[in-house]
């Protein structure tokens, strides 16, 4: 059976009344565009001939259900969220592909699973190249990151050829996928880092035999690995060992200092470990000095300004700067990624789509504001952050997770990015109040400079987009760490003892029997009150549900 018999063989549904104004006021005119399909032996078909032709703009699934009985209070309603966002997916496609003309030069094909239902992607053309500020590469604007595809968390002290033993062919076919997949769509930047569990190990492995192969060469791609600060420059210098052996590599494109999130840090890369690194950059072992962040903004500022490192990762996201938002009066690594720039260093954001605002279980309000522009929210922040950064990090859990973020490289519309701003930045406006949002942040302390260890720039930054966007899902991930350190506290040590604890997400819940007045006492006074009402209620205002999940499936090391 031709593709095009195919296609003739069925007609499109009923177009959703809540798209039809927006894409064509004649359902019928579409039908030479967009085919769905709702039985999986025609998929089959269709999925087999398109592997050799290509003729349309784009296949979507559409899901409509219509059953009345799903409503408020009903178990199912959940179910029909889904589905009804499902049916704006028809809208949201529809609008971005109409002007395509694909041709077989556009494969590879992608498919994303949906619900027991595929959509298809097509994308035109390959991931951009941009220059990676003075380092001189050229660095794909999408970063596979590798995170999210490794098998476990554990495991990255153990010896390579022990390890390998445990890894589940499945998990190793994945991930080799997720890898070929990239490069072949034109991402030639793959990250990780020591401590991301056996996912060094996994990638040694699949460069290896990718390369043998014949896939591609070791100079086609650009790794980047990150190890933690440690005590002494031979415990330091042993974990880059490692990561070399590990990844099975014998020089590292971009290696970074990871995690430099504690002011402690500061003394101990520049008095201890920096000269390790130079040292073996010196020697060609190390391409290029970099460091990762999850600190307060005026920190990262601090290690910026050195000039001893030639990028920077960072969280700089529309909806936040994660465990930095609120900070240098609402700033926060906005200031970072401009003195960046200013003295030529690559920028990379960290985790535009889960730390971004986990845009993969967006709000209504958000996803409305995006529908209605014709992108999603993924498509949202991805765009967005490709304006302010060279490249993105993308953490796949399977290959089909880099379709909107590689159609949005390639596909990029700044006045869709623009009008989905103003939207949502009047509803906040609209929420709160221009005061508010002016001043909320006017000296409000971040977790680092109060005894008490809250994170009050975080809080208030919670409650504005729960208030604002209804992103509950967003919140309490964020809140998840500081719940955790909360509950690690010992009042018997000073704070600075306590927070020699913290990981990557520093700070602490408030407690809503407490006054934080004194640690407040720097806020405009018409704020202190609003603000202790919020730390008071903290719990209660970011609790519930709120959005939809679209994640298909539980990533390896979430299992």
């Amino acid at each position: 059976m031709s593709l095009s018999s195919v296609l003739s063989s069925f007609l499109p549904p009923p177009v959703p009344s809540d798209s039809a104004s927006t894409i064509s006021s004649n359902p019928a005119s579409l039908s030479a565009k967009s085919f769905f399909i709702n039985d999986e032996k025609t998929l089959q078909t269709l999925k087999n001939e398109l592997k050799n032709e290509v003729q349309v703009d784009a296949i979507v699934t559409y899901i409509k259900d219509n059953d009345p009985d799903k409503e408020e209070g009903n178990p199912n309603r959940n179910e029909f969220k889904v589905q009804t966002y499902y049916g704006r997916m028809y809208k949201l496609y529809c609008t971005i592909h109409l002007a395509l003309t694909l041709t077989p030069s556009s494969l590879p094909l992608t498919f994303t699973y949906l619900n027991s239902k595929y959509t298809f992607l097509l994308s035109p053309s390959p991931c951009p190249l941009v220059p990676f500020g003075r380092t001189g590469l050229q660095i794909s604007t999408i970063t596979c990151g590798s995170m999210r595809y490794q098998q476990s968390w554990k495991g990255a002290s153990v010896k390579t050829e022990t390890l390998m033993d445990d890894i589940e062919a499945e998990s190793q076919r994945n991930l080799e996928n997720c890898i070929l997949r990239a490069f072949k769509m034109g991402v030639n930047h793959f990250e990780t880092a020591r401590g991301y569990g056996t996912s060094e190990h996994q990638m040694g492995l699949a460069f290896k035999n990718l390369i043998a192969a014949g896939e591609f060469k070791r100079s086609d791609i650009i790794i980047q690995t990150k190890v933690n600060p440690k005590p002494t420059a031979l415990e330091f210098r042993a974990e880059i060992d490692k990561s070399l052996e590990a990844l099975q590599i014998d020089y590292i494109d971009l290696f970074s200092f990871h995690g430099l999130n504690k002011y402690s840090q500061y003394d101990l890369v520049f008095n201890e470990l920096y000269g390790v690194a130079l040292s073996l950059k010196t020697s060609g072992v190390i391409k290029h000095i970099g460091f990762s962040t999850h600190g307060p903004s005026d920190l990262i500022y601090k290690f910026i300004e050195t000039e001893k490192f030639e990028y920077v990762n960072l969280h700089y996201h529309f909806f936040g700067s994660y465990t930095a938002s609120g900070q240098f009066d609402g700033e926060a690594n906005g200031r970072c990624v401009e003195k960046a720039r200013e003295l030529g260093m690559g920028v990379f954001c960290i985790s535009p789509v889960d730390k971004g605002g986990a845009l993969y279980y967006p709000s209504d309000v958000v996803s409305e504001a995006t529908l209605g522009e014709g992108i999603g929210a993924v498509e949202f922040g991805v765009g967005w952050c490709l304006t302010k950064h060279d490249t993105l990090t993308i953490g796949v859990a399977r290959e089909e997770d880099f379709d909107e973020p590689l159609f949005e490289a390639s596909n990029t519309s700044p006045s869709k990015i623009s009008a989905v701003v103003s939207t949502l930045t009047k509803k906040l406006e609209d929420t709160h109040g221009k005061d508010w949002i002016s001043t909320c942040y006017k000296g409000l302390p971040h977790c680092f400079e109060t005894p008490t260890g809250v994170s009050f720039t975080n809080i208030v930054y919670n409650y504005n987009l729960v208030n604002a966007f209804g992103m509950k899902y967003y919140a309490q991930q964020r809140e998840n760490g500081n719940r955790t350190n909360r509950s690690k506290w010992d009042d018997s040590k000073t704070p600075d003892e306590n927070r020699k604890d913290w990981g990557y997400v520093p700070g602490m819940s408030p407690l809503p029997d407490v006054d934080y007045s004194e640690d407040l006492s720097k806020c405009p006074p018409e704020n202190v009150e609003r603000i202790k009402h919020i730390c008071a209620n903290y719990a209660s205002i970011i609790e519930g549900e709120g959005g939809v999940d679209f994640r298909a499936w539980k990533a390896y090391p979430e299992r």
